[in-house]
Protein backbone atom coordinates (compact mmCIF):
# COMPACT_ATOMS: atom_id res chain seq x y z
CA UNK A 1 0.00 0.00 0.00
CA UNK A 2 2.91 2.61 0.90
CA UNK A 3 4.31 2.23 -2.63
CA UNK A 4 0.99 3.68 -4.22
CA UNK A 5 1.36 6.20 -1.31
CA UNK A 6 4.42 8.94 -0.22
CA UNK A 7 3.15 8.51 3.58
CA UNK A 8 0.57 7.13 5.86
CA UNK A 9 -0.99 10.35 6.40
CA UNK A 10 -1.65 10.25 2.58
CA UNK A 11 -3.26 6.84 2.02
CA UNK A 12 -4.98 7.76 5.58
CA UNK A 13 -6.51 10.95 3.59
CA UNK A 14 -7.58 8.63 0.46
CA UNK A 15 -9.27 6.33 2.82
CA UNK A 16 -11.29 9.08 4.17
CA UNK A 17 -12.06 10.62 1.00
CA UNK A 18 -13.45 7.00 -0.16
CA UNK A 19 -15.79 7.13 2.48
CA UNK A 20 -17.07 10.26 1.90
CA UNK A 21 -17.41 8.99 -1.78
CA UNK A 22 -18.68 5.84 -1.36
CA UNK A 23 -21.42 7.22 1.88
CA UNK A 24 -22.02 9.90 -0.60
CA UNK A 25 -23.24 7.50 -3.39
CA UNK A 26 -25.33 5.83 -1.16
CA UNK A 27 -27.22 8.99 -0.14
CA UNK A 28 -27.86 9.59 -3.92
CA UNK A 29 -28.66 5.85 -4.76
CA UNK A 30 -31.22 6.38 -1.77
CA UNK A 31 -33.12 9.06 -3.29
CA UNK A 32 -31.28 12.06 -0.42
CA UNK A 33 -31.45 14.96 -2.76
CA UNK A 34 -35.76 14.33 -4.37
CA UNK A 35 -36.36 17.23 -2.86
CA UNK A 36 -39.51 15.26 -0.62
CA UNK A 37 -39.42 16.25 3.00
CA UNK A 38 -37.55 13.68 5.15
CA UNK A 39 -35.39 12.56 1.97
CA UNK A 40 -32.36 13.08 3.10
CA UNK A 41 -32.36 11.63 6.72
CA UNK A 42 -34.69 8.65 4.99
CA UNK A 43 -31.37 8.13 2.76
CA UNK A 44 -28.95 8.61 5.95
CA UNK A 45 -31.10 5.67 7.33
CA UNK A 46 -30.69 3.65 4.33
CA UNK A 47 -27.26 4.72 4.08
CA UNK A 48 -25.98 4.03 7.77
CA UNK A 49 -27.40 0.62 8.28
CA UNK A 50 -26.94 -1.61 5.09
CA UNK A 51 -24.18 -3.80 5.62
CA UNK A 52 -20.85 -3.20 4.22
CA UNK A 53 -21.28 -4.46 0.24
CA UNK A 54 -17.60 -6.57 0.83
CA UNK A 55 -14.60 -6.50 2.93
CA UNK A 56 -13.01 -3.47 0.89
CA UNK A 57 -16.02 -1.59 1.25
CA UNK A 58 -14.86 2.00 3.51
CA UNK A 59 -17.41 1.09 6.01
CA UNK A 60 -16.28 -2.24 6.60
CA UNK A 61 -15.32 -2.67 10.96
CA UNK A 62 -11.57 -4.02 10.08
CA UNK A 63 -10.91 -0.88 7.84
CA UNK A 64 -12.70 1.47 9.72
CA UNK A 65 -10.83 0.89 12.94
CA UNK A 66 -7.43 0.76 11.53
CA UNK A 67 -8.45 4.17 9.71
CA UNK A 68 -9.80 5.73 13.35
CA UNK A 69 -7.04 4.57 14.73
CA UNK A 70 -4.85 6.45 12.44
CA UNK A 71 -6.50 9.41 13.01
CA UNK A 72 -6.45 9.51 16.30
CA UNK A 73 -3.16 10.06 15.99
CA UNK A 74 -3.45 12.62 13.93
CA UNK A 75 -6.62 14.36 14.25
CA UNK A 76 -6.01 17.02 11.11
CA UNK A 77 -6.50 14.35 8.69
CA UNK A 78 -10.33 14.35 9.92
CA UNK A 79 -10.89 17.90 9.10
CA UNK A 80 -12.04 16.70 5.44
CA UNK A 81 -14.33 14.01 7.28
CA UNK A 82 -15.42 17.12 9.70
CA UNK A 83 -16.27 19.31 6.59
CA UNK A 84 -18.11 16.68 5.29
CA UNK A 85 -20.10 15.88 8.13
CA UNK A 86 -21.23 19.43 8.87
CA UNK A 87 -22.98 19.80 5.08
CA UNK A 88 -24.58 16.16 5.85
CA UNK A 89 -26.08 17.64 9.34
CA UNK A 90 -26.77 21.09 7.35
CA UNK A 91 -28.75 18.63 5.05
CA UNK A 92 -30.69 16.96 8.02
CA UNK A 93 -31.53 20.03 9.39
CA UNK A 94 -33.08 21.80 6.47
CA UNK A 95 -34.92 18.32 4.83
CA UNK A 96 -38.20 20.21 5.55
CA UNK A 97 -39.13 18.03 8.88
CA UNK A 98 -38.03 18.60 12.62
CA UNK A 99 -34.83 19.15 13.00
CA UNK A 100 -34.48 18.49 16.21
CA UNK A 101 -36.20 14.49 15.71
CA UNK A 102 -34.03 14.53 12.17
CA UNK A 103 -30.93 15.41 14.28
CA UNK A 104 -32.16 12.62 16.97
CA UNK A 105 -32.13 10.30 13.76
CA UNK A 106 -29.19 11.06 12.33
CA UNK A 107 -26.85 10.62 16.00
CA UNK A 108 -28.62 7.37 16.30
CA UNK A 109 -27.68 6.09 13.24
CA UNK A 110 -24.58 7.47 14.09
CA UNK A 111 -23.96 5.63 17.20
CA UNK A 112 -25.09 2.43 15.32
CA UNK A 113 -22.47 2.97 13.05
CA UNK A 114 -19.68 3.28 15.31
CA UNK A 115 -20.91 0.48 17.51
CA UNK A 116 -20.69 -1.66 14.34
CA UNK A 117 -17.56 -0.02 13.62
CA UNK A 118 -15.41 -0.76 17.22
CA UNK A 119 -17.52 -4.03 17.36
CA UNK A 120 -19.55 -2.62 20.69
CA UNK A 121 -22.60 -4.99 21.58
CA UNK A 122 -23.07 -4.86 17.78
CA UNK A 123 -27.08 -5.80 17.35
CA UNK A 124 -28.42 -8.80 15.95
CA UNK A 125 -30.03 -8.72 12.37
CA UNK A 126 -33.43 -8.82 13.57
CA UNK A 127 -32.68 -6.21 16.29
CA UNK A 128 -31.12 -4.49 13.73
CA UNK A 129 -34.38 -4.28 11.20
CA UNK A 130 -36.62 -3.50 14.22
CA UNK A 131 -34.28 -0.40 15.18
CA UNK A 132 -34.64 0.75 11.47
CA UNK A 133 -37.83 -0.06 10.79
CA UNK A 134 -38.39 2.14 14.14
CA UNK A 135 -36.21 5.08 12.79
CA UNK A 136 -38.05 4.92 9.14
CA UNK A 137 -41.26 5.16 11.44
CA UNK A 138 -39.61 8.51 13.36
CA UNK A 139 -39.21 10.09 9.90
CA UNK A 140 -42.52 9.54 8.12
CA UNK A 141 -44.42 10.31 11.61
CA UNK A 142 -41.79 13.96 11.01
CA UNK A 143 -42.55 14.09 7.23
CA UNK A 144 -46.62 14.26 7.97
CA UNK A 145 -46.54 17.36 10.45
Amino acid sequence: MLYHFPSRAALVTAMVEQFVLTFDADLERFDAYSGEPGAFIRAYVEATVQPADEPSDPRDRRLGSALLARVASDPELLAPLRDRFACWQAAVENDGVDRVLATVVRYATDGLWLCDLFGLAPLPSERRRELAEELRSLIREAART
